[in-house]
């Protein structure tokens, strides 16, 4: 009797040791699942993201027609806010990732993924702003600070742009390295 005592103490006094190891349990269950939820939220933002680009293309083509010109802005922003909604659904998912135990690749993912959804959240605000720059300048009928400001805003999103990318890189490296 004293052995089988001894042998169910061993085997719970393991099983506690298992449980509490880093990485065990549901923490990297829940954290998974949360980066796939995320990631599924960053494939939409990428779709919705060629369709934005592809309004603020059209916003630039009638800068001569100032009706038509501040239709495809308000078309384009209004895209803006569909792009910034779906980027604060994503990063709610990755933040919820900074909150669990013991997973402590699938945070740094969720970091890089973060910092890159803030960068994109900075780049649709100074997109917007360039919008409101232009309509100014066309309602105003004074457009000879236009090819300033643009070349301003392209060197800015481009540098964004590049941040982005680099920031997308390293998380996908980390996913694919750590097997995430």
């Amino acid at each position: 009797m004293r052995r089988f005592v001894s042998l169910v103490l061993v085997v719970v006094l393991a099983l506690l040791v298992v449980a509490l190891l880093p990485g065990c349990g549901g923490d990297t269950k829940q954290a998974q699942e949360y980066m796939e939820n995320g990631d599924k939220l960053v494939e939409r933002l990428q779709s919705e993201a060629n369709t934005w680009q592809s309004d603020v293309s059209a916003s630039m083509a009638n800068v001569s027609d100032p009706a038509a010109f501040q239709a495809a802005i308000d078309k384009a922003k209004a895209s803006a806010n569909e792009l910034s909604k779906t980027a604060g659904e994503a990063k709610a998912e990755f933040e919820k990732i900074l909150d669990l135990e013991g997973v402590e690749d699938y945070v740094e993912y969720a970091e890089l993924q973060i910092e890159a959804l803030d960068k994109f959240q900075e780049l649709i605000t100074k997109t917007n702003s360039f919008f409101d720059q232009m309509a100014a300048m066309v309602s105003s009928g004074d457009v000879t600070g236009l090819t300033a400001a643009q070349e301003q805003y392209t060197t800015e999103v481009n540098a964004l742009g590049e941040e982005i990318n680099k920031l997308d890189e390293e998380a996908q490296e980390l996913k694919s390295e750590k097997d995430l």
